[in-house]
């Protein structure tokens, strides 16, 4: 099948050069669809670009937010699908309402991973009104907070090894805004008495127990979540399916994190301690109970596998294609 996969336009997506959870997540699955013997096309901005993957070029689109209205401008997108016109089928990772509008109306056989739940009304809107797109969300908890019907596929990783030998300190990776709550990582940390490993882009944090490692690859954000005791995932907002929970797990790690959005779905009592959204003294406590690194490698092994995510997807592409 000749596919276009078009992750977000905020950034370059390359393994050298990108970081969010959702646009490495499209990358890992356009690289395999590639391996499998599939024509991929990345579109992306200049920079971008993977392994057996053509890339065709767009421009930058401004992120919005929470709250936006949908512009009755649609900025660069029908142009964009207009080029995609050749292809069998668009798969794109973004949640830009205006981009959706746009993929709706070039009536091109298309999918659209959700990597957020619907706590973008603009996007939401644009979702329950669309009736040219096949919407997947990676957790039930997305795919229950929009109004329409959207099947699940879970993020799925692969090349993260079990971590092994001694284990020191505390993890958090991620992008460094307010809602992911590195601030409330760092307080717990503190109370702990840990040390802190810090990765992902933003500005540098400091101080007692604060181990900066500033913007790492994917391949070293395995690495470094098998060094630790505990991973934690402290984001305020209710999101998906938190790519790094299952990192954690493959590297053998647990998670300890607030209980919102669809991380309940990724974790299991053996491999993880979900506290209340902001109670920093109950994930401290949560600290203190043990987990083999085996039983939190096995719950990935069994739910998270990449081909496992890929082959689901390839079904549904086929689909796709035959009813369009």
């Amino acid at each position: 099948m000749h596919i276009a996969v078009f992750p977000s336009l905020i950034a370059p997506v390359s393994a050298d050069t990108c970081y969010g959870g959702a646009e490495m997540a499209a990358l890992a699955l356009a690289e395999s669809l590639a391996a499998r013997g599939h024509r991929v096309a990345l579109v992306g901005l200049p920079g971008s670009g993977g392994r057996g993957l053509e890339v065709i070029a767009a421009p930058h689109t401004p992120a919005f937010h929470p709250g936006d209205i949908v512009s009755a401008d649609p900025g660069p997108f029908p142009e964009i699908f207009a080029r995609l016109r050749e292809f069998d089928l668009v798969h794109t990772h973004f949640n830009d309402p205006g981009g959706l509008l746009a993929l709706d109306a070039a009536r091109i056989p298309a999918i659209a991973t959700l990597h957020l739940s619907a706590v973008f009304p603009s996007t939401a809107a644009v979702v329950r009104s669309t009736r040219n797109i096949a919407y997947v969300a990676p957790s039930a908890y997305a795919a229950r907070s929009y109004e329409r019907p959207c099947r699940v596929i879970p993020n799925g990783v692969s090349g993260i090894e079990l971590g092994r030998g001694a284990r020191s300190g505390l993890a958090w990776a991620g992008r460094r805004t307010p809602e992911k709550g590195l601030d409330a990582a760092i307080e717990i940390a503190r109370r702990a008495q840990l040390p802190l490993f810090v990765a992902g882009p933003g500005d540098a944090v400091s101080g007692p127990g604060i181990v900066d490692r500033g913007r790492l690859l994917r391949a070293d954000v395995g690495q470094l979540l098998g060094r630790v005791v505990a991973t934690l995932v402290t984001s305020s907002i209710a999101e998906a399916h938190p790519l790094v929970a299952i990192e954690s797990l493959f590297a053998g790690t647990p998670v300890v994190g607030f209980d919102v959005g669809g991380l309940a779905e990724i974790i299991s009592p053996s491999t993880w301690v979900l506290v209340p959204p902001g109670d920093i003294a109950a994930a401290v406590s949560a600290l203190k109970k043990t987990f083999a690194p085996a039983d939190c490698r096995a719950r990935a092994e069994a739910s998270f596998r990449h081909d496992t995510m890929v082959e689901a997807y390839e079904g549904l592409y086929r689909s796709a294609v035959l009813s369009g």
